[in-house]
């Protein structure tokens, strides 16, 4: 297993040329792993077009025309993801310009979800990490989408029950329960592959209390991979890897594609 530190840091990766063209169609890019996945993204020359969808527009992100925001109503997410695919209103990138005129791919990245849980009521969980990324990949789908990359977590189990304890907090039944729930919902859709990338705590990310990523650093050590935080650049990263992989067609089509612990470490 790799050493806390060389968890933690960012491990200046380094994007590989997929095998062919493909669009990222991103739910989700407004919060601290959706921003910097549109970074990363930005720096492969075969992402033709960047779509991104969310409730509000996402200032400071790269100046790059391959990216297109749509700030659209969660009420018509699926139409509004439709519309959006189809529009085209990115600028290829010089390279994927020259290469083909084929569209390729379409790869759906779904980074949605509520950041605080713990204040959200059982509904409003299920809708917003459930509901509406399930509506997202099925718009997805019907727009020809062959790939999709859920941020799920690590104990994710639709099987999992709601308790008044834990109630919808991070690390509770429910919580890993509609985790779990949007992962099977994804398998059912008929995507070429679905992966779920399975992080801990996340170093990073304005919603992980300052302390938590300060006491794990001396524990992880004695943790089972799996359990190790992880810094959101390197998340991010990990997500466009097992994208490239997915369009190698490296993944199965009828399990879903679990990216966690040492794989995820080993896959930036």
């Amino acid at each position: 297993m790799a050493s806390a530190a060389a968890e933690f840091r960012f491990r200046g990766w380094t994007p590989r040329q997929p095998g062919q063209l493909f669009t990222a169609a991103v739910f989700g890019a407004s919060g601290s792993v959706g921003r910097r996945l549109v970074a990363h993204l930005v720096r492969v020359p075969a992402c033709r077009r960047i779509v991104l969808l969310n409730r509000r527009h996402v200032a400071d992100l790269p100046p790059d025309a391959r990216i297109e925001q749509h700030q659209v109503d969660m009420d018509a997410l699926h139409d509004a993801t439709l519309a959006a695919l189809a529009s085209g209103s990115g600028t290829p990138s010089p390279s994927a310009a020259d290469a083909d005129a084929d569209a390729g791919a379409t790869v759906a990245f779904v980074l949605a979800g509520i950041g605080a849980p713990s204040s959200a009521s059982k509904d409003e969980l299920f809708r917003v990490d459930v509901l509406l990324p399930s509506e997202f990949g099925r718009a997805c789908r019907a727009a020809g989408a062959s790939h999709a990359l859920l941020l799920t977590s690590v104990g994710a189990d639709a099987n999992a029950a709601w308790s008044p304890i834990t109630r919808s907090g991070a690390g509770g039944g429910w919580y890993f329960h509609c985790k779990g729930q949007v992962e099977q919902n994804f398998l059912k859709m008929g995507f070429d592959s679905v992966s779920a990338v399975r992080p801990s705590t996340l170093v990073g990310s304005p919603n992980t209390p300052s302390w938590v990523p300060f006491v794990q650093s001396a524990i992880d050590w004695a943790l089972p991979a799996r359990f190790n935080r992880i810094d959101v650049d390197n998340l991010a990263a990990a997500f466009v890897s097992q994208s490239q992989r997915a369009l190698d067609r490296q993944l199965t089509r009828d399990t879903l594609n679990v990216l966690e612990g040492k794989e995820l470490f080993d896959s930036i």
